[in-house]
């Protein structure tokens, strides 16, 4: 019988048999963010079903974010399947795609488009460092070579592609040095003109360079003789070209051409003043300011000393005016928002809010709250994105309706905070909460009162020994805190889950790096909240509370006590207070009865007190005695 071959060896040999037109579009067609797209769906899932009635059985395939996906495969194929891991996939699609980038032009002759294609999926999907320099290095030098009528148009198209993929996936894995990028911005700087005549292509521009501002990759030491880039300097000139870009967009807004964006290049761009924000911020803070400095090239690390700060306004605000008139100028985008899923618009409304003015967001309040009226939020995904409107809204001004809505639809739908393995968007949901205005404060009691019944009735509440017990303990610690503070009562079954994550392991010990302020909170709520049912308990889980917080602020502490906010060291500071306050009165109370149990009575008490009553005499007695 012949032996079926290894995994790793079959999926090399599929990849190898497969033409290159097939793979590169095979792959340029596959997506990081949609399971059903991915690189593993595309070549692992095709490898276990080669035929379309051969699949019968089923079979978990790696996704690239580390969570699996039900592919259909025959029996036999279903091991060999899930045997292949995603980084090995990725170095068999790096190796083929090298191969084929140094093949001899007689054998296989690879255009512009083909290599931009290669370059931005190597990018895109985390290829090997070797295989994006190679194909860079070649993509520059066939991108300075086209010629012909529509030179311009394909140089636009595959610099545009490159820029696309870096937009969205740069950084993180070493596979661009700051040469690479340098030369990357430097081809891009000087075809200028072609990029500023399109809108939309403009827009890419400037997201593309606040990209190369915000990534942070390690500097190596630079070989003798050789020029190296500067990132500081490489990323003022960027800064720059985002200036120039923004001004012509701004130019073309003043001159009636309209921009017509789309929602997700509205994102973009939001994201990109977000970018910038930062980096200026901290470039501001720093004292490193370059605006006069064009060139980026050196050939030591060491920064010029010669840097002066930029008087210029920063270049955030410029952007934020651009996109905030956009907004108020073209109402499609807001109607674009009615329809939008769940999904799509707390992406929108998180953007608009975090980098334009409150005029443009207000405008996007009412469509979002339509939307939040008519959801179904079933899972912790689209829950997720309820908090995230949420607390975009409740940092805006006149956003309070948009911020209420969002507390309606999380009470409506509390059972998915409460089933089990979302105890981390539970506490999420306390925190939001604790920000809340007190002019807001019946709907965050509404909210909170359907919060603790649905955690009293819930059945799958994590042992000790569940990895899902810190956050669980986190967040039931948290809602306990707001119901004393909001003035809720807590039931009894709510007091019940307290004194149990109090009593199931020291706080300090398995709360990590949440656990002073678990402990704190626990400490609080035990000592400042009405008396409990079960008043021994209550007493048993204060004082392993207070154990403990007493070791929080011993020298023993472990730098625990720098960890706590201003709210959580008053909170300690008022249990201590009250700790002292009940144990003070309990020492009163034994020390009087102590003395009245020792001190003998007084004749007056002794003749006061009442004598005891004889027994009535019996009948027969009585028979007895007459006789």
């Amino acid at each position: 019988m012949k032996a079926s071959p290894s995994p790793w060896t079959a999926l090399q040999e599929h990849i190898a048999s497969l033409p290159f037109d097939v793979l590169i579009r095979r792959i340029h067609s596959s997506s990081r963010r949609n399971p059903a797209r991915s690189l593993e769906a595309h070549f692992v899932g095709v490898l276990a079903c080669p035929a379309p009635g051969a699949c019968q059985g089923q079979a978990e395939v790696p996704r690239p974010c580390g969570g699996t996906r039900a592919v259909a495969v025959a029996p036999g194929e279903a091991a060999r399947a899930a045997a292949v891991s995603s980084p090995q996939l990725r170095e068999l699609l790096s190796q083929r795609l090298l191969q084929d980038v140094r093949q001899p032009r007689a054998r296989l002759q690879l255009s512009l488009d083909d290599l931009s294609l290669i370059l931005a999926n190597a990018v895109r999907h985390k290829f090997s460092p070797q295989l994006t320099r190679t194909t860079l290095r070649l993509f520059t030098d066939a991108l300075n070579g086209v010629r012909g009528r529509d030179a311009a148009s394909q140089q636009i198209e595959a610099l545009s592609r490159v820029m696309e993929a870096c937009c969205d996936e740069l950084g993180g894995d070493a596979l661009m040095t700051w040469d690479d990028l340098a030369g990357l911005v430097a081809m891009v700087e000087q075809r200028w003109a072609l990029f500023t005549k399109s809108n939309s292509v403009c827009c890419l521009l400037i997201q593309f360079f606040a990209a190369v501002i915000a990534v942070e990759l390690s500097t190596e030491a630079p070989a003798p003789g050789l020029l190296k880039a500067d990132p500081v300097l490489l990323k003022d000139r960027c800064l720059q070209l985002v200036r120039g870009a923004t001004d012509f967009l701004a130019d073309t807004v003043e001159a009636g051409v309209p921009l017509t964006w789309s929602s997700a290049e509205l994102q973009g761009m939001c994201a990109v003043v977000r970018r910038l924000r930062h980096y200026e911020t901290v470039r501001s803070s720093s004292q490193l300011g370059s605006s006069g400095r064009v060139r980026f090239w050196k050939r030591t690390t060491v920064p010029a000393s010669a840097e002066h700060v930029d008087s210029a306004p920063p270049v955030h605000r410029q952007l934020s005016r651009l996109v905030t008139t956009q907004v108020l100028c073209h109402s499609r985008l807001l109607n674009d928002v009615q329809a939008m899923t769940l999904e799509q618009a707390a992406g929108v409304f998180y953007a608009v809010s975090s980098a334009c003015g409150t005029e443009a967001i207000l405008r996007f309040a009412l469509p979002v709250q339509n939307v939040l009226r008519r959801a179904v939020v079933a899972d912790a995904a689209s829950m997720g994105q309820v908090i995230c409107i949420a607390e975009a809204s409740l940092h805006v001004e006149g956003a309070s309706l948009l911020f209420v809505e969002a507390v309606r639809c999380i009470g409506r739908f509390v059972f998915v905070l409460t089933s089990g393995a979302t105890w981390g968007l539970l506490a999420g949901v306390c925190a939001l909460l604790e920000g809340a205005p007190l002019s807001l404060r019946a709907t965050v009691a509404e909210c909170l009162r359907a919060l603790q019944n649905s955690l009293a009735k819930s059945q799958r509440l994590p042992s000790p020994a569940s990895p899902e017990f810190a956050s669980f303990r986190l967040a039931v610690v948290m809602l306990a805190t707001l119901l004393l503070q909001q003035g809720v009562p807590a039931s009894t079954r709510m007091e019940e889950i307290l004194h149990g994550v109090v009593e199931a392991a020291p706080v300090l010990r398995d709360g990590g790096e949440r656990g002073p302020a678990v402990l704190v909170r626990c400490c609080f709520v035990l000592t400042a909240g009405r008396p409990h049912a079960n008043a021994a308990r209550q007493a048993r889980a204060l004082r392993l509370a207070m154990a403990e917080a007493t070791q929080l602020l011993s020298d023993d502490g472990n730098g625990h006590a720098p960890q706590l906010t201003g709210a959580e060291r008053r909170m300690l500071r008022s249990s201590f207070k009250q700790f002292r306050q009940a144990s003070a009165h309990a020492g009163e109370e034994r020390q009087v009865e102590g003395q009245h149990a020792a001190t003998p009575p007084s004749p007056r008490e002794a003749a006061a007190a009442p004598q005891p009553t004889p027994p009535p005499a019996s009948n027969s007695a009585k028979t007895a005695g007459r006789a």
